[in-house]
């Protein structure tokens, strides 16, 4: 899997760099900055795994397509498209590092304090990756259109993909609100939010496009669709989990950003109910205060595992994951290397720890 993940990532990236490099003489008619966004999204964008992109491959294979190449703008536009929402999370989420960097608004807010910019150094750079990000999501959509497909295709294409971003831009606004909450949020909610915040977005979504180009029916990308939902739901609990568990090198970002922003996961939910008082009520102090030690994070990662939250939830991911192994087979009988690179996929995401 990672070989193939890997291959694609490269192909995926080679047609970013050249898609960037031609836009970047437009961008640049409106001023200098234009050109200075095209390479810190670019860089942004390289620093991450692409695993969407590679999904629209695969979901182009799973579904019969033979000629790879043509679905290359679609995993370049999904890869921006990442860029673009990731890019968003870290200013509502105040987190200063992504992917073992600083992240874009952060970048911007060091560029302004180094120049001596009037005002608000971090106003600054969260106004400049805004506009940054918005800028990634036109780019991709304007990717999507170099595709040589039929016209019903693309607008098929276009529908699904401007729906399930939209989506995820509520399931966001939900996220933030969970953040803010006092209340314990039901895990039904919980398992909503990842569905459509992760799951059909990380998952769904590419596999969905891929095969759409390819010419799947309507019932394949239904199923395609049910799958990638439960590979995400598997990804987020997991990474919940990660939050805690990692370290700062690991998933390039603060341990327990989780924590500090009160991040209303699974994990959290029944560490909560399995808390005893007198734990609950220093979680509930820990949970959501501006200044989070490693200690605090070891303190929450040692309950977890004594109250038995963590093998529970190992539980749960290890039963998804047989139930989603044997959906895959009856959707594919005949197997083939791109069943297997899903079926790898499952297996990552289940024992991954970055």
């Amino acid at each position: 899997m990672h070989d193939y993940l890997d291959a694609h990532k490269q192909v995926t990236l080679d047609y970013l760099r050249d898609y960037l490099g031609r836009r970047k003489a437009l961008l640049q008619t409106a001023g200098a900055w234009g050109g200075d966004v095209v390479e810190r999204l670019l860089d942004f964008t390289a620093g991450g795994k692409m695993i969407r992109g590679a999904l629209v491959y695969l979901g182009y294979a799973l579904a019969g397509g033979t000629l790879s190449g043509a679905v290359a703008p679609i995993a370049a536009a999904m890869e921006l498209t990442q860029s673009f929402l990731l890019i968003h999370d870290d200013i509502m989420d105040h987190d200063q590092q992504r992917r073992g960097m600083p992240s874009i608004h952060a970048q911007y807010a060091e560029l302004a304090w180094k120049r001596g910019y009037r005002g608000d150094a971090q106003h600054f750079g969260e106004a400049m990756g805004i506009c940054s990000g918005d800028i990634a999501f036109f780019l991709a959509c304007d990717l999507i259109g170099e595709c040589d497909l039929d016209a019903a295709v693309y607008r098929a294409l276009m529908k699904r993909f401007t729906d399930e971003v939209t989506l995820v831009g509520v399931a966001q606004m939900h996220d933030v609100t969970n953040g803010v909450r006092l209340d314990d949020v039901p895990e039904t909610e919980i398992i909503q939010l990842y569905r459509y915040k992760t799951g059909r977005y990380t998952f769904s979504l590419p596999l969905i496009l891929g095969a759409t180009a390819a010419g799947a029916d309507s019932d394949l990308n239904r199923t395609l669709g049910a799958v990638g939902e439960e590979i995400g739901i598997i990804f987020q609990i997991k990474d919940d989990e990660i939050g805690i568990f990692s370290s700062d090198t690991q998933i390039g970002k603060p341990v327990g950003s989780d924590v500090s922003e009160d991040k209303k996961t699974l994990l959290r939910a029944r560490l909560f109910a399995a808390a005893p008082p007198t734990e609950r009520a220093t979680l509930e102090k820990l949970f959501g205060a501006p200044s989070v030690t490693r200690h605090d994070v070891d303190y929450v990662g040692a309950l977890v595992d004594s109250l038995g939250v963590r093998a529970g939830l190992q539980d749960e991911l290890d039963s998804r994951a047989v139930a989603l192994h044997g959906r895959i087979a009856k959707l594919f009988p005949a197997g083939g290397e791109p069943v297997e690179v899903l079926r790898q996929l499952v297996e990552y995401n289940l024992k991954r720890d970055r």
